[in-house]
């Protein structure tokens, strides 16, 4: 994860701790660009889901069971 993007991953993490009642679940969509095959971009955009997930649940303690990474690839 780019720095920038932890920035906003704490926002979102503080927003759902604060809000927790409010959310049973959110969903953690990973997508990719066109480059690559389609096996290898629907298991890039799955780890790229898994890594934000991983970031809230271990760095910034959000409550795994409220996260569901999902992976697209390209679409």
């Amino acid at each position: 994860l780019l720095p920038e993007s932890k920035l906003v991953l704490n926002d979102v993490a503080d927003v759902m701790k604060r809000n927790n009642k409010k959310f049973s679940k959110i969903l953690v969509d990973g997508h990719t660009n066109e480059i690559g095959t389609d096996e290898y971009n629907l298991d890039l955009s799955l780890r790229r889901a898994k890594s934000v997930k991983s970031y809230l649940v271990e760095t910034a303690k959000v409550d795994p069971k409220k996260l569901e990474a999902r992976g697209f690839g390209m679409r």
